[in-house]
């Protein structure tokens, strides 16, 4: 075989995403437990349903400030002798959130399933939400919002969701922006804790190698008295987003690259059509063999790496393509860029490109979950999108049911060059007169610390 020649796809190893169960504590809290043997680990991760979509206005980044508070100890043990604790049974604990939701998360021996469950607990129910560790954080956070206002990559993700979603929370970084960092209080950190975090709005998985008894009995003890009382909040719907193209060109003086991001809304996670959307993605941009990449980086030598995406989301999320390009080659970039795009809306893919995608989703499949961890990652997924318990088991025979019309018909649904919007973030002295030749351009230079 030439070297030149790509390998056909091999069949994918067996691989049967674990059966769970599920049950309730007295509390309400809702329980999902995957029986897991290969190694003496219990994994968790309570997802409170509710994130920075949740985020009153106003206080964008509340969510995601909160959950960093609560690894700052707990009203028993502040964040030095919290810390040390974990050290001492070799526990690892740490919380999140992002637009869809927010995380408490935990990995330990089974045998300190009882100590690791005790702090989780106190973490989640008694946390020390102390205004020195909030202000300490602050600082942190106005640190990160300040190096993203000086990276070009960050700076054109950042304005493409602005365009994508006018007015919606997606407009903002899930961390909010500098001057919510700045003006958010201890006060209304609290108020987000009172009304999101309560069992009603939460989901517990674990995965671990523990009869289903003893769990039960463990987590009576430790999570048993979290306080009912909440509810499930309704999620902000995408009300509107452009239906005409858009081309925005941030000022960098100085760049000698040029960033370009392309985008508009995506796929529903629950559209018939997201198994065919999604291979169209890898076909398009999802990995080497993509046509994006093969056509820009390795014909052309535009780009040394071109992506496309689509970002799942509770609320629908972004379609977007991410290219770094030398600047005087923008604007050959975006023409191929769109020709790659409307080509999948013209014609049916080739049968070789499907099997190698669908080969390669199948391949890579079994390595998302190969930990107690990533399986309960899995299940967490499973509980915010509000997928079929056999979703993962399901996972690569909706992949074989897809025929190359089904991923047209897909291409044509939600890849739209039309209402896309574009951002390119470099010097105008050096792209602006290549690009107006062919697109009207709004210049700018902006901040988005």
């Amino acid at each position: 075989m030439e070297q030149t020649q790509i390998p056909a796809p091999q069949a994918p190893r067996p691989f049967n995403f674990p059966r769970f169960e599920k049950f309730r504590l007295p509390n309400g809290l809702e329980v999902w437990y995957a029986r897991h043997k290969k190694l003496p680990l219990i994994s968790c991760q309570l997802v409170i349903m509710s994130g920075a979509l949740h985020d009153p206005s106003g206080q964008e980044g509340a969510a995601t400030f909160l959950a960093d508070m609560l690894e700052e100890g707990t009203q028993k043990h502040d964040a030095e002798e919290f810390s040390m604790l974990l050290e001492e049974k070799g526990i690892e604990f740490s919380a999140s959130a992002d637009y869809n939701g927010s995380y408490l998360s935990m990995n330990t021996l089974t045998g300190h399933a009882g100590a690791a469950l005790k702090l989780f607990g106190e973490a989640l129910t008694a946390p020390r939400l102390a205004e020195k560790d909030m202000e300490r954080l602050r600082k942190i956070r106005q640190g990160h919002r300040r190096r993203a206002a000086d990276m070009p990559d960050k700076i054109a993700a950042e304005v493409l969701m602005r365009h994508v979603y006018p007015g919606h929370r997606y407009s903002l970084p899930a961390m909010g922006r500098l001057e919510h960092n700045s003006s958010l209080t201890l006060e209304q950190l609290r108020d987000y804790y009172r009304k999101h975090y309560r069992p009603e709005n939460a989901i517990l998985v674990l995965v671990g190698d523990l009869p289903t008894a003893e769990i039960n009995d463990l987590l009576d003890k430790t999570l048993g008295y979290w306080p009912a009382g909440g509810q499930r909040f309704e999620l902000p719907p995408v009300l509107e987003t452009p239906r005409d193209f858009g081309l925005q060109l941030v000022h960098r003086p100085g760049a000698q690259q040029a960033e370009i991001r392309l985008g508009h809304a995506g796929v529903d996670r629950h559209d018939p059509a997201y198994f065919g959307a999604l291979l169209a993605n890898q076909i398009l941009g999802g990995y080497f063999l993509s046509r994006l990449n093969m056509n820009l980086r390795e014909d052309k030598g535009l780009t040394y790496g071109i992506e496309s995406r689509f970002s799942l989301r509770r609320v629908t999320g972004p379609f977007y393509i991410s290219a770094a390009v030398d600047s005087d080659k923008v604007a050959l970039a975006l023409r191929e860029i769109f020709e790659e795009l409307e080509r999948m809306t013209r014609e049916e893919v080739s049968a070789e490109e499907l099997d190698n995608a669908r080969g390669y989703l199948s391949g890579v499949f079994p390595i998302a979950f190969e930990t107690g961890a990533q399986i309960a990652a899995g299940l967490s997924n499973i509980a915010l999108f509000d997928l079929k318990d056999d979703y993962y088991r399901n996972f690569r025979a909706q992949l074989e049911r897809v025929t190359v019309q089904d991923v047209l018909n897909a291409a044509r649904k939600y890849f739209n060059p039309s209402r896309a919007q574009v951002v390119v973030v470099a010097d105008r002295e050096q792209v602006a007169e290549s690009l107006a030749e062919k697109y009207s351009l709004n210049i700018s230079e902006i901040d988005v610390a």
